[in-house]
Order: structure tokens, then C-alpha cells, then sequence
């Protein structure tokens, strides 16, 4: 008996050894297996992946960022062309007074600064040439010389202005009157000695400008539209 367990027992290793060899034997194979598809799943990339790939083969396939041109923010050209006009306002006026002062052999106001020159003022001093021929450059002359400068001030002055634009937008015409007057009343101030209302009547002139007159010319599409429009200066 002893001598069939002792027989069963070395078959039963014999049974072992050979189960053991199969086992490596299938555990090789399944290391193979997943070795081969591993590999595999690296040849076989798919191009999302390639495109970041530092390889040389799919460099092709890789498109650097590129930068994007900074959209405005809603409003920022509207901000910037409603300062255009401002700014184009009043140096169309300061340009005025200046040629205006120099014609009457007068210097501007102490402080006040001087613009470089460009087309519309040309178109500007176009009309103003052709508007002082015409009566109506009479009528506003005797219209400066008929104001009280010794009761002027801003509110007064303002309505003064005001009654131009009354019943309607800006136009060439009224628009030379308005620089006309203007120039007119700071001539007579600097001409009698008034130098501080002569600088006044030019600061209320340009806020005036700036404000009414300025919210005028956007409505008719920009200083361009009203200076080169079709509205005519009668002679």
C-alpha cells in the first residue's frame, strides 16, 4: 500500500511538474500576446495624438497656435470715433480763431496751442471765404458788435449760440455763422484789452462745440459729411 500511495504521489508530481510547465507555458504566451498588441496600439496612434507627436514622420500633421487679432470690446469704436469728432471740433475752431486773429493783426491768447493744419480746415477756409463775401457775413459782424461784453458770461453766451441750432441740425452755414460770431466777440475782447473774457469766450466756444454742435455733426455722418457736403453757402 505504502508502495501505491508512494506511486500515486510521484504521479501525481509527475502530474505537477507537467501542470506547472504547461501553466508557464500559457503564461508566456499571454505575455507575448499582450506584448504584440501593445505594440501595436503604438504604431497604430490615432492622428489627434500624432498632431502633438515630436516624431519626424507627423510633423506635418502638427499647426502651431496662432495668434488672433484682438476684437474691439462692444462700444470701443464708437468710443473712439465720438472722440475723433471732439477732437476734430475743436481744432477746426482753434485753427479758425488763429487765421481769424492773424488777418486783424492779432496773436492767439497767451497758452493757447496751435494744430498742424489738414484737409478739412482747407474745406473750412474754403467756405469761409466764399461765406465772407455774402451779406450774411455782414449780419453777423454787426450781430458781434451789438453785444454788451461787459455783461457777457457763459449762460447768456450759451443762449446766444443755442438760437443757431433752434430749429434744426448743423450746416455749413450755420456753422460758419457760429465761428464767425464766435471769433468776432473774442476780436472785440482782445481789441479793448479784455484779455481773460478773450480767453472765456474761447473756452465756452470750444465746450459749445464739443456739445451741441458736435452731437449735430455725428448725426450727419462726421465733419467730412458737413464740410464736403452738397449743402450750399449762398453768395
Amino acid at each position: 500500500m505504502a508502495r501505491d500511495v508512494g506511486s500515486r504521489i510521484g504521479d501525481n508530481g509527475d502530474q505537477s511538474h507537467r501542470s506547472g510547465s504547461i501553466n508557464r507555458d500559457v503564461q508566456r504566451t499571454r505575455d507575448h500576446t499582450m506584448e504584440r498588441d501593445c505594440s501595436r496600439e503604438r504604431r497604430e496612434t490615432s492622428p489627434e495624438d500624432s498632431r502633438y507627436s515630436d516624431s519626424g514622420g507627423s510633423d506635418h500633421l502638427y499647426s502651431p497656435p496662432t495668434q488672433r487679432r484682438r476684437r474691439p470690446y462692444v462700444g470701443e469704436q464708437d468710443f473712439h470715433r465720438d472722440y475723433n469728432d471732439l477732437e476734430q471740433g475743436e481744432r477746426l475752431y482753434r485753427n479758425f480763431l488763429r487765421d481769424q486773429l492773424h488777418q486783424s493783426n492779432l496773436s492767439p491768447p497767451r497758452g493757447d496751442s496751435l494744430f498742424s493744419a489738414d484737409s478739412l480746415e482747407h474745406d473750412l477756409a474754403s467756405l469761409a471765404e466764399r461765406f465772407s463775401r455774402s451779406e450774411g457775413r455782414e449780419q453777423v459782424r454787426e450781430r458781434a458788435e451789438a453785444v454788451d461784453l461787459s455783461t457777457l458770461n457763459s449762460e447768456n453766451f450759451n443762449s446766444l449760440l443755442t438760437e443757431l441750432f433752434h430749429d434744426g441740425g448743423i450746416t455749413q452755414e450755420r456753422l460758419l455763422v457760429l465761428f464767425f460770431f464766435c471769433s468776432d466777440l473774442t476780436i472785440r475782447a482782445c481789441r479793448e484789452g479784455l484779455t481773460s473774457l478773450c480767453r472765456k469766450i474761447t473756452l465756452w466756444t470750444l465746450a459749445f462745440v464739443r456739445g451741441t454742435v458736435t452731437a449735430s455733426v455725428r448725426i450727419q455722418g462726421g465733419w467730412s459729411r458737413v464740410l464736403r457736403g452738397r449743402m450750399r453757402v449762398e453768395d
